[in-house]
């Protein structure tokens, strides 16, 4: 879906995107919240976690996990092959980065094959990847490059999401204070950490046509290699594009998510991760601060950190650990 233009990316969207319904949303909101509740419960056992292993990169496993009906004790899996495959979303990236995600591709693809076989054999589980199984509306090689492409696309970039707006929010106590002192700042905080620290940072287009640009030529055919996260600092959209503004009036106008008919297909899923994991956190852990700098993972176009050493501090005491922030 991501490399193909209507007519197939019309189809392959329109099947897929029945796991991104406002209903599909709705139900996963409430496994967001409880997922979210015991991660939490478990850091709350410990003093000094690393938030990106321990935290961030939890939730969006789970929630893709659970989206492909695939067994909760396979999450780690599907953390690692996401992790792993996210070396060919970038740009000049090793030999032995590029043949590990080659490699875990050739995994992922074997697993799938014997996911969706025996979800034809022993019946389906409702979820909308089973509902496309049980179909035949798509091949299988189609139903296994969409299915991957949500590993890939719906684990590491949300865990960025969620990794860059914990750092952004303890660069910057005076954001953080204003969230504490109105909740409902939460959704705004969400798109301006995904303009000033955008997961992604590059896509690409290729022109179908000869045409003029801004004052530059393209042929058809040529590629166009697009800098979301420069968009997303533009000081001709953005006042003073380079300050941290959780109360930014036009913070949405980013294009974190791209835009067009490729724009993410699961921009609300990420928004609602963020919004919960991150209020949720900051709630049950008021102390909550860097044990040492944050480490980023050092790729060009998939931004984020490969740790955040905290010290969790004591929790809240006046709040119930399980119920959802309002």
């Amino acid at each position: 879906m991501l490399m193909v233009d209507p007519p197939d990316h019309t189809r392959f969207r329109r099947l897929v995107a029945r796991s991104f319904t406002p209903r599909s949303i709705g139900t996963l909101e409430n496994r967001i919240n409880a997922l979210t509740a015991e991660l939490l419960d478990d850091l709350q056992t410990r003093r000094d976690v690393d938030l990106i292993a321990d935290y961030a990169a939890q939730l969006p496993a789970a929630i893709i996990t659970e989206m492909l009906g695939l067994p909760a004790k396979d999450r780690p899996r599907i953390l690692g092959w996401g992790s792993t495959g996210a070396a060919l979303l970038d740009i000049g990236v090793t030999w032995p980065a590029f043949r590990a995600a080659v490699n875990d591709l050739r995994m992922i693809d074997d697993y799938l094959t014997g996911h969706f076989a025996r979800l034809r054999t022993e019946g389906g589980d409702g979820t909308p990847f089973s509902d496309m199984a049980l179909e035949g509306g798509l091949t299988d090689r189609e139903l296994k490059a969409n299915a991957t492409l949500l590993v890939g696309a719906g684990v590491d970039t949300t865990l960025n999401l969620i990794g860059n707006g914990i750092t952004a929010l303890l660069q910057h106590p005076d954001q953080l204070a204003l969230l504490r002192d109105d909740p409902t700042l939460w959704p705004s905080a969400i798109e301006e950490i995904l303009r000033f620290d955008s997961p992604v940072q590059i896509t690409s287009r290729k022109a179908l046509c000869d045409m003029d640009i801004v004052g530059t030529h393209l042929r058809e055919g040529e590629g166009v290699v697009l800098l979301l996260g420069g968009a997303n600092r533009d000081p001709r959209v953005f006042d003073y594009p380079d300050r941290f503004d959780i109360t930014r009036p036009n913070a949405r106008d980013h294009l974190a998510f791209a835009s067009g008919i490729h724009v993410c297909l699961g921009a609300a899923l990420a928004r609602n991760e963020g919004v919960t994991a991150l209020r949720e956190l900051f709630t049950r852990f008021p102390d909550l601060r860097f044990e040492a700098p944050p480490e980023p993972h050092g790729l060009v176009n998939l931004q984020g950190y490969r740790r955040l050493p905290v010290r969790l501090g004591p929790t809240f005491a006046g709040s119930d650990a399980h119920a959802p922030a309002m």
